[in-house]
């Protein structure tokens, strides 16, 4: 008898699934994906945790455990190898995970062959990114053992995941959008411009992202900007977001406009209601995998304007311009003013709906995927 009520029980046992994400969970596109996923998902059918790679709490940790799960706090920086494959033991074997999902731009090779080695029935990696020029002397390696240690393979676009997986199969799985947040609103729009000093009839160029090496290329919007303020004067670039660069684009602005802004992850003011100030939304990254920005952007009506690194979902081919970096900084200034003047685009929201990237839609996919996925390799 207690045999029997054993199996009953493990055969209704909820799936546990742990989440590793490189990073804390900040203000950030891949970080809102996995939000919003998780906010959407039926907690009654599935656990899902996370391990953040940072010793301070996100902020976005709270909210992430009131839906069941733990948030698992972890930097490795200290850790010989030896030392930090026995902590991994520890966690999956605790933790009793059918799934690992590794989240990350420049996956971690380390925790995926642990993952394999330590018995993790179902191991997944998802491909943010479409380069990494840090990555080139250890692309390899590290493609080598994503190949052998990891059975299931997602990616934010095509080009994301062929950069990553190659010639292996792999999934697109659009980034997760709460587009209701997003919609345009005047309220918004003047209540942004009041608090920052900018006026009603300024045109405002907005881009949102983090100030890294070699990413978001803010320091070519700059150059570009310097043209674009020189023919409209009564111009505004905004920038949102934090990071490394920060202070040196912060330097470079001061010698070019002083209708630079450089506004950072606030609580205050939700980072939506900054789309609604925008006139026109620019991204000329070095590489992307498919930044949620850029989607946000679309759904409140903007027009973009994003390098050609930046991968285009073809169904929103007429809401998003493309140039490479290569055309320099006039075609791109006259593109942006161009492209400013047509107004809003009335097609991005429905078109982004129809196309799988609303989150109720993507988070019932994925937690259909993993229920899935738990129930075949019991």
């Amino acid at each position: 008898m207690r045999i029997e009520t054993m199996k009953r029980e493990n055969a209704t046992e909820k799936p546990r699934v742990l989440l590793v994400f490189a990073g804390k969970m900040v203000l950030g596109g891949i970080e809102f994906s996995i939000l919003n996923n998780l906010r959407n998902f039926d907690h009654s059918a599935i656990t899902v945790d996370i391990l953040e790679r940072s010793k301070e709490k996100g902020m976005f940790d709270d909210e992430i455990e009131s839906f069941g799960g733990k948030v698992l706090l972890d930097s490795d920086e200290d850790d010989s190898f030896f030392g930090h494959a026995k902590k991994m033991k520890q966690i999956f074997k605790k933790g009793n995970y059918s799934i690992v999902y590794f989240h990350t731009d420049c996956f971690d090779s380390t925790d995926v062959f642990l993952s394999f080695l330590f018995g993790v029935r179902c191991r997944i990696l998802h491909s943010h990114n479409n380069a990494d020029p840090f990555l080139k002397k250890r692309r390899r390696i590290k493609m080598f053992v994503n190949s052998f240690c990891t059975n299931y393979h997602f990616a934010d676009s095509k080009e994301a995941g062929e950069w990553l997986f190659g010639k292996r199969q792999f999934t697109v799985l659009k980034p997760s959008i709460d587009l209701g947040k997003f919609v345009f609103s005047k309220e918004n729009r003047e209540f942004v411009r009041k608090s920052y000093g900018i006026a009603d009839d300024a045109f405002v160029v907005g881009c949102i992202g983090h100030f890294v090496p070699l990413h978001k290329n803010q320091s070519f919007l700059i150059d570009v900007f310097r043209e674009i303020v020189a023919k409209k004067p009564n111009s505004y670039l905004v920038f949102v977001g934090e990071g490394p660069e920060k202070e040196e684009l912060v330097e470079k602005a001061k010698q070019t406009s002083d209708h630079i802004l450089f506004i950072g992850n606030s609580i205050h003011i939700p980072t939506s209601f900054f789309y609604s100030a925008f006139d026109v939304f620019c991204l000329p990254s070095f590489h992307e995998g498919l930044p949620l920005v850029v989607m946000e952007a679309v759904a409140n009506g903007l027009y973009c304007v994003n390098s050609t690194n930046v991968p285009l979902d073809q169904a929103l081919n007429k809401e998003i311009f493309r140039l490479a970096l290569s055309d320099g900084v006039t075609k791109w200034a006259k593109t942006i003013i161009d492209v400013g003047m047509l107004g809003r685009q009335s097609t991005g929201f429905d078109n982004l709906l129809s196309n799988g990237y609303d989150a109720k839609d993507s988070a019932n996919r994925l937690q259909a995927f993993c229920l899935g996925l738990s129930k075949k390799k019991r």
